[in-house]
């Protein structure tokens, strides 16, 4: 029962895999394995003071070229489950620094959660007993120095918060979930966003549809501007997650796109750009608690992928841990029984989005102009064939809009919605009735190759104008 995968994470063309229970020098001591995304073995962190149970490698999170490692079960000074983090140079694997609790408790498990952006490195301290029974704690200290910077206290205190459950940094921004938060019912949860260089509180995240057991805050993300939050236990366990930006407005909602009792779904998430990744750890489809994890795309909200394991087992829970950079995905199945009963695997996918032509798992205007020069040569290739009737031709152009990018026909910078800022940006170019050459971002909406009064009746007549995001508009 390694229980290998339980903690991943991906950068470039490295991965990062925690396995807590590794047996190696010491029960349950714990390890982190460093792989490419070819699944060669790159090196291995070992827990530098191995005792049973310490769960090196609990969470997991690297960035630029160091490693952060939490050990959320270490005893400290003979007090069980204090918990401690360690940093190690990603190159050499030496260890760089190591962090405690500033203000350790009995099973306070700090480490439990932990990131790394540059030289801030935050620690949580899930069930820490400073500000009341599990309450828990977060701490933002210097990677060079060690040095504490930021103490990250629950301002909702109620008594098993577990304030740090989940934590992400980025940026200016700190996010820490409290999914047993009891301010609006029985660990309804709540989340609360940090500002980095002071510690001021930014804003509190409540659950949009609060019901006991929903667990709002379990899992968090930041990327930017972009704030990720999921409540596994939504609609009777099966999950909801949310999109906010940094000031509390609700972006998108998601929903599992596979329902089955008890799925967990966004018990994982990750956000990166505008590509959000979500596990369904306990999903039903190819067997009992087998798992899966979803694709979606954070501007429209729509499902772009859903991924399978390719060795289901039952009780698998692939998607217990999810990991995004880029085109690579990269996700755990920590109770995976292939290689013996719960030993784990780790999956990694390159991402494939219908549309996406030049492979940057985006759907760009890039992507419609080599549509639309496919379509201009009469030349059939499947890939572009959006509708499957055969044809590459002004129908899949319209699916291209329509049906991938949720958008209208005039909508010339693609940011899903056509209104005045589109005309003024393509009657600057100064193509309009020239019969020079012009693309989509220039005002050719038909594919023609030119702007002319033909690209303005066929955008008018889709009917988007100024009616704001086509996905409400569809809705």
């Amino acid at each position: 029962m390694d229980h290998f995968g339980r903690s991943v994470e991906v950068h470039g063309n490295l991965v990062l895999v925690g396995t807590p229970d590794d047996d190696t020098q010491a029960e349950n001591a714990g390890q982190v394995d460093l792989f490419d995304t070819e699944g060669i073995l790159v090196r291995s962190f070992a827990n530098p003071n191995p005792r049973i149970g310490d769960r090196f490698g609990r969470i997991v999170s690297f960035d630029d070229n160091k490693v952060l490692i939490g050990a959320s079960n270490v005893e400290v000074n003979g007090v069980a489950g204090v918990g401690r983090a360690y940093l190690f140079d990603l190159t050499s694997g030496s260890l760089l620094q190591t962090f405690d609790d500033p203000l350790p408790t009995a099973g306070g498990h700090f480490g439990w959660g932990a990131a790394i952006d540059g030289n801030n490195v935050l620690v949580t301290a899930y069930q820490n007993d400073s500000a009341g029974d599990n309450v828990g704690q977060a701490y933002l200290f210097d990677a060079v120095s060690g040095d504490l910077r930021q103490t990250f206290r629950d301002p909702t205190p109620t008594d098993s918060d577990e304030f740090g459950h989940f934590a992400a940094l980025d940026g200016n921004y700190v996010i820490v979930g409290a999914p047993t938060d009891d301010s609006h019912g029985m660990n309804v949860g709540q989340a609360h966003l940090f500002d980095v260089a002071t510690g001021i509180l930014l804003h509190t995240f409540n659950n949009p549809s609060p019901d006991e057991e929903d667990r709002f805050g379990h899992s968090v993300w930041v990327d930017g501007e972009n704030v990720l939050i999921g409540a596994w236990g939504a609609n009777e366990n099966r999950g909801i997650a949310y999109l906010y930006n940094s000031q509390g407005d609700l972006l998108q909602t998601f929903h599992d796109p596979t329902p089955t009792d008890a799925d967990m779904f966004s018990r994982e998430l990750v956000i990166d750009g505008d590509l959000v990744l979500i596990g369904d750890m306990r999903d039903d489809t190819f067997g009992v608690d087998v798992g899966r994890a979803h694709l979606f795309d954070a501007t429209t909200g729509r499902l772009l992928q859903s991924f399978d394991t390719p060795t289901a087992t039952g009780n698998g829970h692939f998607g217990r841990s999810v990991a995004l950079d880029g085109n690579a995905v990269v996700i755990g199945a920590h109770h995976d029984n292939t290689l013996g009963p719960e030993v784990g695997q780790v999956h990694i996918f390159t991402i494939s989005i219908p549309g996406d032509f030049n492979g940057d798992s985006h759907l760009t205007i890039t992507d419609l102009e080599l549509l639309t020069e496919h379509v201009l040569s009469g030349e059939h290739v499947d890939d572009f064939d959006l509708n499957d009737d055969a044809l590459v031709d002004a129908q899949d152009r319209e699916f291209w809009l329509h049906d991938l990018k949720n958008t209208f026909f005039g909508d010339a910078d693609l940011n899903g919605e056509f209104n005045s800022g589109d005309l003024v940006a393509v009657f600057q170019t100064g193509k309009y009735e020239t019969g020079s050459d012009a693309t989509w971002a220039e005002g050719d909406s038909n594919g023609d190759g030119t702007f002319s009064s033909s690209d303005l009746v066929l955008a008018f007549q889709d009917g988007g104008y100024e009616q704001g995001p086509r996905a409400a508009v569809s809705a």
